[in-house]
């Protein structure tokens, strides 16, 4: 779910955040105050990701099938090659793609 409603900065952002905390925890470190930081941080995180989520079980192995959440960074629409508008040969083009994830954040927080 992560997947869908984080960007990749985000999700990046996060595995760091992880091995630093899991680096605190096994460090005993609890009372360390970038712990409560990174609780915050991670909460912030976690506000969006909900959803639902189709799962297929099959011969003791589980895979996601379908993923929503209104809060969803990826638009179909948007990332289509079928465009006829769009000019895929310009470098903006690739620009816009890289920024969707951010511009849908901006949109769903307003």
């Amino acid at each position: 779910m992560e997947e869908l409603v984080l960007t990749t900065d985000e999700l990046r952002f996060a595995e760091y955040m992880s091995t630093l905390y899991a680096d605190l925890v096994y460090r005993a470190l609890w009372q360390e105050p970038l712990r409560e930081d990174l609780d915050q941080a991670i909460d912030n995180m976690q506000q969006r990701v909900s959803g639902e989520v189709t799962m297929k079980l099959f011969k003791g192995s589980i895979q996601p099938l379908i993923r929503k959440s209104p809060f969803s960074l990826h638009s179909i629409e948007q990332i289509t090659f079928e465009d006829k508008e769009t000019d895929q040969r310009e470098v903006e083009g690739m620009i816009k793609y890289h920024g969707l994830q951010a511009a849908n954040y901006q949109k769903l927080n307003r």
